[in-house]
């Protein structure tokens, strides 16, 4: 009895990595494809979305997170409407709001065009969901959302799944952070991404609402 289940158990937990690399390794060939740069200056008037991340890293804001802003502020710069749209609820560590900390950067960096901030989102999905809500309010047409290569994968399912390419002439945009450029595909972020495809996938956030 106890060598079949640990039989069962070995198993299992082969089956799980084998799954977990197969995931990976697809993962990693569009994060590379997302992150080609993508030309967006002649999108008419677009509200660029800027999704969040963990605050604070050793005490300063985690540039992963920053270098999203600095994305956004490149691509909305060419056009004289300028709106950023900053997703991202409370922090749980650092007990405060991603999307306040975005603003406060990006005020921090000039920029002076008009800030929304989403601040009730706790995962990617309420990021979409939330600040589809928002953009609907403010007539957006064009949206192009920001995020680090390795997540634009999941973003573009969810968002397809919410139904927000029908909504939206809606473009994605890689931010090359720091912390991409210094770890790529072996992030702490890209590592865990895997099972965030898996549990989005459980949890039917990856099929089209009726």
């Amino acid at each position: 009895m106890a060598k079949s289940f640990r039989l069962i158990v070995a198993w299992t937990l082969i089956a799980g990595a084998l799954l977990y690399l197969v995931v990976y390794i697809a993962l990693a060939l569009r994060a590379y494809e997302f992150s080609a740069e993508v030309k967006l200056a002649n999108v008419p008037n677009p509200v660029v979305v800027v999704l969040g991340n963990r605050t604070v890293t050793k005490g300063v804001p985690n540039v992963c997170m920053t270098g999203r802003v600095d994305k956004a502020i490149e691509l909305i710069a060419p056009h004289q409407r300028q709106i950023l749209l900053l997703s991202g609820g409370l922090d749980p560590v650092e007990q405060n709001f991603e999307s306040q900390v975005m603003a406060d950067y990006a005020i921090g960096k000039g920029f002076k065009g008009q800030l929304i901030q989403e601040n009730n989102s706790t995962t990617t999905h309420e990021n979409l969901k939330y600040s589809a809500l928002i953009l609907r309010n403010e007539g957006a047409k064009t949206v192009i959302i920001v995020s680090e290569p390795y997540q634009l994968w999941r973003i573009s399912l969810l968002a397809s799944a919410q139904g927000m390419n029908n909504q939206f002439d809606l473009h994605y945009a890689a931010a090359k952070t720091e912390c991409w450029k210094m770890q790529g595909m072996l992030s702490t972020g890209a590592v865990r991404e895997p099972f965030a495809l898996v549990k989005n996938f459980v949890q039917g956030n990856f099929f089209k609402l009726p």
